[in-house]
């Protein structure tokens, strides 16, 4: 940090330069803060360090090469390993099942993982429930989703030490390669061999668990040989979106809340729940009204959620849109600001992979709705400031308000004058507002359109 880029500088040879000499040609060198030495940890000449993890805690991870264990044991190496060995593998739910203890040179090291658990949160893993059909988010199974982004989306946002950061919001889909789903051609012979591409399978096909259902990764979580029983089982997808600070570590995530918005209004597919729930497909981001939202495209529930995002680390679900009659599966996201809408109002627009449609969505705004009444003589001319001042404030909370007058007033003045405007009488609905107005001609009584306008907003 400070030091001087030299690239393109006019110094001569400067890699023969002393530091001092440097610092006279105004080059300020870059220093060691902290140097480790691998060998005094234990490594040895040929092993094969390639990569480096800040941690949270400022704190770095060395990443070793595959050789050292940082990637899954397969059955039968695991059930090689003795009972101690076995536990520096094991998912570390202790701490929400995000890391896993990898062996390295014989010290333990947490590193983290992109593996949601399904403790806290609820899960539906059956897409065949017992009559009555239910959906039912349940928590505490022994199930870990890989959270696998099919879309991210970047924001800048306050850290926690109070300066402007970038923060990546992410849609855990999750994606997997099942194949064949019907007759396909290997080698010039139609073939429906279900070793082919396939990478998932039913969690079991005998006994009576309700996760029998769900479909979950062949090549994770059945650490002993010997039987076929998973131990944990990994599903793909974290049925979430998950929000990573600028050090990558994830400080949020939204849970059950997709599901429950969709079960809540009636689009969630129960035939999904096998498979990947609503499916989090993409996401985008956008400043409205000083908030910052991230919208979410769920392409199997078949509508849109968005979240409140201005505060990444204690975000909140804000709303879930169906998507129109005959508009399926939502996956393409992008927003059109105000400032480029056709109608002044912040869109945004999916495209639907099934429907093969595009659909606008525009942002919901408060209206504020400002009335009051007019004061006649010496004392309007007091309370006008008042007024105004009062007006003033209350219009800079919102962004939309209307102000509106009472027009009812006797003593002839402004006021009346602006409430019998006659460009007022066009505006058919307000017409025959008044009791004692019994012609139905659509046109508002003298002075009593501010009545007709709040009728009309139903206040």
């Amino acid at each position: 940090k400070g030091s001087t880029n030299i690239l393109g500088n006019t110094v001569a040879n400067e890699e023969n330069l002393s530091i001092d000499a440097l610092k006279l040609q105004g080059i300020t060198t870059a220093s060691k803060v902290l140097l480790t030495n691998l060998s005094s940890e234990g490594y040895l000449p040929n092993d094969k360090p390639e990569g480096l993890a800040l941690l949270a805690d400022g704190r770095l991870a060395v990443i070793n090469d595959n050789d050292f264990g940082v990637t899954p044991l397969d059955a039968a190496a695991y059930s090689a390993l003795s009972t101690a060995e076995k536990a520096k593998y094991s998912l570390a739910s202790d701490i929400g099942g995000s890391h896993t203890y990898v062996y390295a040179n014989g010290a333990d090291a947490k590193t983290q993982l992109g593996i949601v658990t399904f403790t806290a949160t609820g899960l539906d893993v059956s897409d065949r429930p017992a009559a009555p059909i239910t959906i039912a988010l349940q928590g505490n199974q022994n199930i870990y989703g890989l959270r696998q982004p099919d879309g991210i989306a970047a924001f800048q946002a306050i850290g926690k030490d109070g300066t402007n950061q970038t923060f990546t919001v992410i849609a855990n889909e999750g994606d997997t390669r099942v194949r064949p789903d019907g007759d396909y051609t290997v080698n010039g012979t139609t073939t429906k061999d279900g070793t082919v591409f396939v990478d998932e399978l039913r969690s079991g096909v005998t006994g009576t668990s309700p996760d029998n259902r769900l479909k979950i990764i062949t090549d994770l979580g059945n650490y002993d040989a010997t039987t076929a029983a998973y131990e944990q089982k990994f599903i793909f997808g974290g049925r979430s979106i998950s929000i990573l600070d600028s050090l990558g570590n994830v400080i949020w995530d939204s849970g059950d809340a997709i599901d429950r918005a969709a079960i809540a209004a009636g689009t969630y597919d129960d035939n999904r729940s096998d498979d990947k729930g609503s499916e989090p497909e993409n996401v985008t981001v956008a400043t409205i009204d000083g908030r910052i939202y991230a919208f979410v495209a769920l392409e199997r529930s078949g509508g849109v959620a968005s979240f409140d995002v201005t505060d990444p680390y204690n975000a909140s679900f804000v709303a879930y849109n169906k998507s129109a009659a005959g508009v399926v599966s939502p996956e393409g996201l992008i927003i059109i600001s105000a400032d480029k809408s056709p109608n002044g109002r912040t869109l945004l627009v999916t495209s639907n992979e099934v429907s093969k449609q595009l659909e606008v969505l525009a942002q919901d705004y408060t209206l504020q709705l400002l009335h009051y009444y007019g004061e006649s003589g010496l004392l309007g001319i007091k309370t006008a400031p008042i007024l105004g001042a009062l007006i003033d404030r209350f219009d800079d909370q919102y962004a939309n308000t209307l102000v509106i007058s009472e027009g009812d007033i006797t003593i002839p003045g402004p006021f009346l004058v602006g409430g019998a405007d006659p460009s007022l009488n066009a505006l058919a609905p307000l017409g025959d507002t008044s009791p004692t107005d019994t012609k139905s001609d659509g046109v508002t009584a003298l002075g009593r359109p501010d009545v007709a306008i709040m009728n009309l907003f139903g206040t």
